[in-house]
């Protein structure tokens, strides 16, 4: 399972692949003609598809890198899609993030139960 979101490898914080979701998100468009009684007729234009990963724990470190990404305006992502059975490289919008601090380990803080939002651009 691969999980790369601008260039840095996420992978290893995959736990298991029903971390990922993929959910298709459908953009219609108003097609050229109408209908016999007047009423637009839409015409599916894209099918987009939103993801949602959800991280093992990790250290502060990588949850740092993880809080800048998710506050970029667009993220390139490359993940495994289980819906195509391919690699996707997309251009993506975070949406969301979620982190909480589960213990110290050694002096360093480690986070757990972090998810991830995107939406396909």
């Amino acid at each position: 399972m691969i999980l790369k979101i601008n260039g840095t490898d996420y992978s290893e914080y995959i736990q298991h692949k029903v971390d990922i979701v993929e959910t298709p998100r459908y953009i219609d468009g108003v097609n050229a003609g109408v209908s016999i009684n007047g009423t637009a007729i839409y015409d599916r234009v894209a099918t987009k598809y939103d993801l949602q990963v959800s991280l093992k724990p990790m250290p502060q470190d990588k949850v740092n890198q993880i809080i800048q990404l998710m506050e970029s305006e667009s993220v390139r992502v490359e993940y495994t899609s289980f819906l195509s059975g391919t690699t996707r490289t997309v251009v993506m919008h975070p949406i969301s993030s979620e982190v909480h601090f589960l213990t110290v380990d050694n002096g360093r803080r480690i986070y757990g139960q972090t998810t991830l939002s995107f939406e396909e651009k």
